[in-house]
């Protein structure tokens, strides 16, 4: 409350654009009349709301992890996807100085690196704390002086809770055993770990740069090779940065986690995947480090009436029709074009996905051969294999298409009837 008040009153001399978002945890009875006071506070103000409400105790239950780990997540999911509906640059989020020394002493109980004694930082990404510099005494007393009122969560008592033992029990010990400015101290280590780290993490951003082949909006792309160049921290820290590039959690990566990564990378057995969260796995293909979602869909397509133009996905499309058996060395053939016996098709005929099963007869081959042990020969990586249409009939696999055609449907001299066969907008498999 303290936060968007002092946007409020800055907001005309700054030119700013607020919106307030509030999430319900649902893990309070008292959580739809918070939600009501916020909602109040905004309509008196003229500030827009966005209210959601996540489920997190059954979140916390579905996938294995503690109450704030999963109401964290929860949060920055919600974030992340306001920003990307909305075109908001910057969320700004309401830590302070004593969140932050609870944090560095969680990290430390926890057994951390340098990174997890900056605390919580300043800024990471498009998320800002403006309040971290300030105590929450000092926050409090700007409430009262403001007459700002504010809701009390009852769970921030719960010392059942690690973060809130810390809070209730750990600092005040600290405080009266030990050194009474406990939670400045904490924040001044945390900032001069962060100084320190930053040259660290500009290092590691440009690292990460140097090895990736490629980024999406679900997935990153390293050449193993280079990344394994790298000193283990800045290893470390090129993962870290993935992660944010790709909206995902770099709690995720604790201590263990980047210990079972970096034995994962050193197993290097191509095709096997170490899987994170849902959304989130490595996966090792070839000469890559695959990090995000790696789970790549199945396709398949129907194609009930035989010539014509067949849609098929990542924009690629099938183009059949009828040709002659003339002189077809002259038509000007690409990977992309093939021509078959239409004979030796047998109904049904489909496009889809490869499966780890597939096997063919190379036109021009010695026999039967699997399609896993074709695309390793042809140097296809793991994650690219599902994307290549595979042309099927009832009596067998017709053409890897872009690669190679079946041996059985090949045009002969004998041959009465053939189709042309084009993959269009295909260039990059």
């Amino acid at each position: 409350m303290v936060l968007v008040e002092l946007f409020r009153q800055l907001r005309v001399e700054f030119s700013l654009t607020l919106r307030v978002i509030h999430l319900n945890h649902q893990l309070r009875k008292e959580a739809e009349k918070d939600a009501l006071f916020v909602r109040a506070y905004c309509d008196k103000n003229n500030i827009p709301l966005d209210i959601a409400e996540r489920d997190v105790a059954e979140k916390a239950k579905n996938e294995k992890v503690s109450i704030e780990m999963a109401a964290r997540q929860s949060r920055y999911e919600f974030f992340n996807n306001f920003l990307d509906k909305t075109g908001f640059n910057k969320v700004a989020i309401a830590h302070n100085a004593n969140d932050r020394a609870e944090t560095v002493l969680h990290h430390i109980l926890r057994g951390t690196g340098i990174r997890g004694l900056q605390g919580i930082p300043v800024r990471r990404g498009p998320f800002i704390r403006p309040l971290l510099w300030a105590s929450r005494d000092e926050i409090e007393s700007f409430a009262d002086k403001n007459h700002l009122n504010f809701c009390k969560d009852r769970t921030n008592v719960d010392i059942s809770f690690t973060r809130n033992k810390i809070r209730h029990v750990l600092i005040p010990l600290l405080e009266k055993e030990f050194n009474p400015g406990i939670v400045s101290s904490l924040n001044r280590l945390c900032h001069n770990t962060a100084e320190f780290t930053d040259l660290l993490k500009k290092e590691g951003r440009a690292c990460l740069q140097q090895c990736m082949v490629h980024q999406d909006r679900e997935k990153i792309i390293l050449d193993i090779q280079e990344y394994l160049a790298y000193l283990k921290s800045l290893q470390k820290i090129m993962l870290h940065f993935a992660l944010e590039y790709l909206h995902q959690d770099t709690q995720l990566l604790t201590f263990k986690r980047l210990e079972n990564i970096e034995q994962f990378i050193e197993k290097g057995q191509s095709g096997v995947h170490l899987k994170i969260t849902d959304k989130l796995s490595l996966l090792l293909s070839g000469n890559h480090l695959i990090i995000g979602n790696v789970t790549r869909p199945f396709h398949h397509v129907s194609i009930k009436s035989l010539t014509g133009s067949h849609k098929l996905w990542n924009n690629y499309e099938l183009q059949i029709s009828n040709e002659n058996n003339n002189s077809l060395e002259d038509k000007g053939k690409t990977r992309f074009t093939e021509w078959i016996d239409a004979d030796a098709l047998q109904r049904p005929v489909a496009v889809r996905s490869f499966k780890k099963a597939d096997s063919f007869f190379p036109i021009n081959g010695t026999g039967r051969k699997k399609i896993s042990d074709f695309f390793i020969d042809r140097k296809v990586e793991y994650f690219q294999r599902t994307d290549i249409p595979i042309l099927e009939c009832k009596n067998g696999i017709v053409w890897i298409c872009g690669y190679r055609l079946d041996d059985r449907f090949k045009v002969k001299p004998e041959t009465k009837k053939v189709l042309r066969l084009e993959l269009v907008g295909a260039e990059q498999i």
